[in-house]
């Protein structure tokens, strides 16, 4: 019902944007710009506005940094999340306490990712071998996987599919939107055997690992 455009950092777009914002009738609003950028704006609008119309970011606000700077005006925004290392998911707790058990340090995105995507090319590497089929095809044959990074999923192409977490600030905190799932995804479980850190996932079907 509503698209405007702006220049990064210009506050006088921003307040006339706010203005016609004002006047919406909407359930939300997209806003893909800097945290920063988006906190000018939310300040524009009044208060009644910013309770009735949430505004929806990018990955790139998922900085708990930031956030405390404007966890009044951005209060009910929500934003995708990468990897959250306060999920109270237990599978992150675990990997956060392996991984920093390991090298020392707690790790970010890069880090789940470069795992995640690991775990998927070595269980499909496993399949490939048990099932005796090309390692693409093991790929592809691969459903969904529940990961440090969201859901993952691989399409009949061989594209890698991820649905990421969404969080919302509220109060000041940043809370998991509950997003029911229509599939039962395969959760993978982390353990530490000696100094490495290794996926110990098992089906119900004695597949392999995913």
């Amino acid at each position: 019902v509503f698209e405007a455009q702006y220049t990064p950092g210009t506050d006088s777009q921003l307040v006339s944007i706010a203005a016609e914002v004002e006047l919406l009738d909407a359930d939300g609003l997209f806003f893909p710009g800097s945290l920063k950028d988006a906190s000018r704006f939310a300040g524009n609008l009044s208060r009644e506005q910013r309770k009735r119309l949430p505004l929806l970011g990018l990955g790139t606000w998922d900085n708990p940094r930031e956030l405390r700077k404007s966890q009044s005006i951005l209060n009910g925004a929500m934003f995708v999340s990468p990897f959250d290392v306060n999920s109270e998911r237990d599978v992150v707790k675990r990997f956060l306490e392996a991984y920093s058990r390991k090298f020392g340090s707690e790790p970010d995105f890069l880090a789940a990712q470069g795992f995640d995507a690991a775990t998927l090319a070595i269980a499909a590497r496993r399949q490939a071998l048990a099932m005796s089929v090309p390692y693409e095809e093991a790929l592809r044959n691969i459903d969904i996987y529940d990961g440090l990074t969201g859901t993952i999923t691989v399409s009949p192409s061989g594209e890698i599919e991820r649905n990421f977490e969404v969080l919302e600030l509220a109060s000041g905190k940043r809370e998991r939107v509950e997003i029911p799932k229509q599939i039962e995804a395969v959760t993978p479980s982390y353990i530490m055997r000696g100094d490495d850190l290794v996926d110990n996932t098992r089906d119900s079907n004695a597949r392999e690992p995913y």
